[in-house]
């Protein structure tokens, strides 16, 4: 079977991806295709004989996909598709259910029900990563939290996580989380990713003192000029000597 590559961005070389790799980008082990027998795992770029828990091959796509939030484990897409639910949950039908009314969870004792975190719509726990579904206007990542999307005004929601958004992915809807940052005050605002704003910090800091090192320099270069001239006497004017002058 023929070997694919892709070109090194430090050395400008052609280098061998993984053998479990169809096609790679960036580096030998981030596959962005896998070979007959192998599924993708796309958040890692991983090809995989079998998708980890929360996951299910895809075969027509050859990829892992993300089970419904309420599953353990599936054999599809959507909440119908559960084999296995998590604890305090009961699988029927395909549905991983509880006896809890909406934003509650069951607890084991006195088979009770307690309250989700504030960020949650629905949650299988009580912690702010344990959301199922989330209030409108949030979107639920992969590990559970609700967060906004990047870009929107996140003043009237309830996050939990002020200084994160979600990106969503165009293609499959899936939310990778970046980072929102606003210098001027603690307002939230779009997001920007981490470099990107550190690169942008350090580009103005330089460029202030650039501009005063200069400003400097050539402020002295001209006080220089209109003052002392090399003979000790300072200069009066252009004009002819007159009596006036003197």
């Amino acid at each position: 079977m023929p070997h694919c590559y892709f070109v090194d961005a430090s050395s400008g070389a052609y280098q061998e991806c993984d053998h479990t790799c169809e096609e790679c980008s960036g580096s030998s082990r981030f596959c962005l295709s896998c070979r007959d027998g192998y599924f993708l795992l796309r958040k890692s770029g991983q090809c995989l004989r079998t998708c980890p828990s929360n996951y299910f091959p895809h075969t027509l796509d050859r990829d892992c996909q993300r089970c419904h939030p309420t599953c353990k484990t599936c054999k599809g897409s959507g909440e119908i598709s559960c084999t296995s639910c998590y604890d305090r949950f009961k699988v029927f039908g395909g549905i991983c259910s509880s006896t809890c009314l909406m934003g509650e969870y069951p607890i084991r004792v006195n088979n009770t029900c307690a309250p989700c975190d504030p960020s949650c719509n629905e949650c299988k726990g009580p912690e702010p990563y344990s959301c199922t579904s989330c209030p409108i206007l949030l979107r639920l990542t992969e590990d559970g939290r609700c967060l906004p999307r990047c870009g929107e005004n996140t003043r009237t929601h309830s996050s939990r996580f002020p200084s994160e958004c979600c990106q969503c992915h165009t293609l499959n809807d899936e939310c990778i989380v970046a980072q929102s940052y606003n210098v001027f005050n603690n307002d939230p605002v779009a997001w920007v990713y981490p470099g990107l704003f550190v690169f942008t910090v350090i580009f103005v800091q330089v460029s202030l003192w650039l501009a005063i090192f200069l400003f400097l320099h050539f402020r002295q270069k001209i006080t220089l000029k209109l003052t002392v001239k090399p003979n000790g006497y300072t200069k009066i004017a252009d004009d002819p000597f007159t009596s006036a002058n003197l």
